[in-house]
């Protein structure tokens, strides 16, 4: 099993108990606030976004800068979280 979220309580719940997450992030940095037993697993627009409202990429804002607006999490694609579902559970079963 696993769960799929935004960067809300339940991907930090599910990682605090050890079950695989992948996280949706567009408003923040996941690096920052990623679930973090599965970074390598979020779906993450967040660098297009504040690249694109800052003007800079994220490495030159400020850590916790957060990006704007309410449709920022129709840019990821059904695609994106497929191929996430996809990469985490076959290196799942690979263990």
């Amino acid at each position: 099993s696993l769960v799929i979220a935004p960067d809300t309580g339940p991907a930090h719940m599910a990682t605090a108990v050890n079950t695989p997450v992948i996280g949706l992030y567009a408003h923040s940095n996941p690096r920052r606030t990623g679930p973090y037993n599965n970074l390598a697993d979020v779906v993450s627009v967040y660098d297009q976004c504040i690249e694109q409202q800052a003007g800079k990429p994220w490495q030159a804002l400020p850590w916790g800068c957060r990006a704007k607006g309410e449709d920022l999490m129709s840019m990821i694609t059904t695609e994106q979280v497929n191929t996430a579902i996809d990469t985490l559970l076959n290196r799942l079963e690979s263990i």
